[in-house]
């Protein structure tokens, strides 16, 4: 059967060369759509088998030999390039000291981040795994202070309007119809800094996207696994890192796109879209000399 939602309703189709293929099995085994299985000895193809070809890559990636092709579901041979074994990969000891580097970033110099660095950001993370391809992650790229100015500015406007759900009277009718936790960030965090957001705008001030001079927002569309937007922002994150830029998650920025219709209307936002998270890049304005300790709230063996 074909997987169709998203931006496919088609299976890739798959060819194999039998001239080049000695049974090995590969493939077979790699394969979790599952319309490649083994019988006499020799490959075979049924597309309605399980989901049939999704497109992941996975037999032509691993196949010896070279010989399987495919094409569909945005995907094509041309996608494909040769890895090179160990040098492919970063050492432990490199990878452990940029991640450790890396601090939320709020403060930027007056500068802004040029195009070959914002495109070398989105080639790396446009290797993120996804749910299912192919990928139904979108991205916002503002780039240049004064848009990304103008779109905190529209952002807590839009939050403004929503204020009536962080007053004290409203949040006390909600109390017993949501959580402690979900009370408490309304109460302690949500709405204090809704409010900053509100007093520091009137100072031409943006404490919401900080003066970034680069955002890019991750979402998806209705079919998408809601992790793949995190699992990208967390990768670009990374690259920048190693770019020399400044980051900084923005979560709450996600729900103004999700409930506005004007933001969705200008930026070309579906209102079907899943709601995602925002990064904003820079380069910093100061440098660290220290880094900090974190820690998860709890680490379980089984």
């Amino acid at each position: 059967m074909s997987l169709d939602f998203g931006r496919c309703s088609e299976n890739s189709s798959i060819r194999i060369d039998y001239s080049k293929c000695n049974s090995c099995g590969i493939c077979v085994e790699i394969c979790k759509g599952n319309p490649l299985y083994m019988e006499n000895g020799k490959v075979k193809i049924d597309q309605s088998r399980l989901l049939g070809c999704i497109g992941c890559g996975q037999c032509v990636a691993a196949c010896p030999f070279d010989c399987i092709e495919i094409s569909g579901r945005d995907i094509s041979m041309d996608d494909f390039y040769q890895l090179n074994g160990k040098n492919d990969r970063s050492d432990y000891e490199s990878l452990l000291a940029l991640l450790e580097s890396r601090r939320s970033i709020r403060e930027f110099k007056n500068q802004d981040v040029p195009e070959d660095i914002l495109q070398k950001i989105l080639e790396a993370t446009a290797t993120s795994p996804m749910g299912l391809p192919p990928s139904e992650v979108k991205l916002l790229v503002v780039n240049g202070k004064e848009k990304v100015r103008t779109l905190a500015f529209e952002m807590i406007d839009e939050l403004k309007k929503q204020g009536t759900f962080y007053k004290p009277f409203f949040l006390n009718l909600l109390r017993p119809f949501i959580s402690k936790g979900d009370y408490l960030a309304l109460k302690n965090f949500i709405r204090p800094v809704i409010n900053t957001y509100l007093e520091k705008k009137k100072e031409g001030i943006d404490w919401l996207l900080y003066s970034a001079p680069l955002v890019i927002y991750f979402y998806g569309s209705e079919f998408i696994d809601p992790a793949d937007p995190y699992i990208a922002a967390t990768n670009s994150v990374i690259a920048a890192q190693s770019l020399g830029l400044g980051t900084c998650f923005i979560g709450l920025s996600g729900y103004c796109f999700q409930y506005s219709k004007l933001l969705q209307k200008k930026y070309g936002i579906r209102k079907e879209d899943k709601k995602g998270i925002i990064v904003i890049y820079g380069y910093p304005k100061f440098n660290f000399k220290k880094g900090i300790k974190r820690r998860f709230a709890s680490v379980k063996y089984v």
